[in-house]
Formats: C-alpha cells, sequence, structure tokens
C-alpha cells in the first residue's frame, strides 16, 4: 500500500472568532490582539506535534489552526481563555482536506473547513460564547453540549479562581498552589470549592475522551511533506 495523501487524512479546523471585539477602543483592541497573538504562538511550539497546519489570526478578530489530534483542543481553548480577556466563539469542523497542505492554517479548502465554517456560523446565530462541532457525526451534539457547559463555566470564574484552576490543571497539588500564591492551603481549598474544579475537570476528561477518537497526529507524520 502507498503512503496516506493529505486528501485521505482526516484532521480537525479551528475557527475562533473574538466576540465584540471591534466595539473596543483602539489601545484595548490592540493589546488583546498583541495577546492572542503571542498565546497563538506559544500554542503553535508546545503543541506542533499535534498540529497539521499552525495557528494564524486571520482578520484581526478571527484566528484559525488545523489539528491533527482534536484531543488538544481543551488545552488550546484554556490557554486562549486565561490569556486574552475577550469572549470567544469557536467553530470545530473534522473532514479532510481537498487542497495541499500549507504550514500556516491559510489558503486551504475542503470539508473540513465547510465544517468549522459551517460550525463558527451556527455559533454565531446562537448568540453564545460556545463552541459548535460540525463533521463528527453522532457526536457533533454531544461534543457541542459539553464544550458549552465548559465554557460557561469558565467565563463564570473570578480571576482568583481563573489562577487556582489554572495551577490545578498543571497537576499541583493544593498545598503547592497555596505556597505559590502565599495562602493557606484552606484557602485554595476553598477557592476550588467555589470554583467547582472537580466538576470542571471532569468535563474536560470526557471532552478529551470523546476527542482521542479523531486523533490523527501519527498518521500525519506518515503523509509526505
Amino acid at each position: 500500500m502507498g503512503r496516506p495523501s493529505e486528501q485521505q487524512t482526516p484532521c480537525t479546523a479551528v475557527i475562533g472568532d473574538m466576540v465584540r471585539s471591534r466595539r473596543m477602543a483602539p489601545r484595548a483592541r490592540s493589546r488583546t490582539q498583541d495577546a492572542l497573538r503571542r498565546v497563538l504562538d506559544d500554542i503553535n511550539d508546545v503543541a506542533s506535534h499535534r498540529l497539521v497546519s499552525r495557528f494564524v489570526i486571520t482578520l484581526g478578530d478571527e484566528f484559525q489552526g488545523l489539528l491533527g489530534d482534536a484531543s488538544c483542543l481543551p488545552e488550546v481553548q484554556w490557554r486562549i481563555h486565561t490569556a486574552v480577556a475577550v469572549p470567544i466563539r469557536w467553530g470545530v469542523g473534522y473532514g479532510t482536506l481537498a487542497t495541499r497542505r500549507l504550514p500556516e492554517a491559510l489558503g486551504m479548502d475542503g470539508p473540513v473547513w465547510h465544517h468549522a465554517r459551517d460550525a463558527i456560523d451556527d455559533a454565531t446565530r446562537r448568540r453564545h460564547h460556545t463552541a459548535c462541532f460540525r463533521g463528527f457525526g453522532d457526536h457533533d451534539a454531544v461534543l457541542t453540549g459539553v464544550a458549552h457547559i465548559l465554557q460557561h463555566h469558565r467565563e463564570g470564574l473570578s480571576s482568583v479562581q481563573t489562577e487556582t484552576l489554572d495551577m490545578l490543571r498543571d497537576g499541583l497539588k493544593q498545598v503547592e498552589v497555596a505556597k505559590r500564591r502565599g495562602v493557606e492551603v484552606q484557602a485554595v481549598s476553598k477557592a476550588a470549592q467555589r470554583a467547582g474544579v472537580d466538576a470542571y475537570l471532569d468535563g474536560e476528561r470526557a471532552l478529551i475522551r470523546l476527542l482521542s477518537s479523531y486523533d490523527h497526529a501519527v498518521d500525519w507524520t506518515k503523509v509526505p511533506s
């Protein structure tokens, strides 16, 4: 058998849209775009082995990337949430390319991008800061529902709760978080309880488990560049 082609190997397209960013004052919008650019550079670096094409800002308010491993999406969403102080609307599509893969997620076409664009359009129609999924078959509704719950949870966190959850997501124990924050362990425990950390992490693990069925990162290493 020959090696798989770019048009045969599935992937996941991600389109993000910063909600209401055009209403921001020019200086605030510039700072927000700079923050988005920095976090996307960081994602492109640390997740390079899980990407098909690097994340890139497209229209100032939109960004997009192409994943070989869909299960890294929750990490992408968390990093962007903690870096950019603007709600994000997400469209996530699964499918194949009809054109050649490019290093950055621009100038390509195919079912994967059509699904992602349909998904972001649906998210816009819903008028929610949510993630919509298309092309995942029977999993579309389940993935959309779990991702919506997680996004609603994220946006309800205070800065202290976000910081606490960020460290706990990284695998730190509560005593280690307390030491870093310079507070008592009880304060961390209360912050974690009020933030619903256990519920959030359970939901995130469920989303990762579902998306792991769409991990084609290894397959993409076999596709000629």
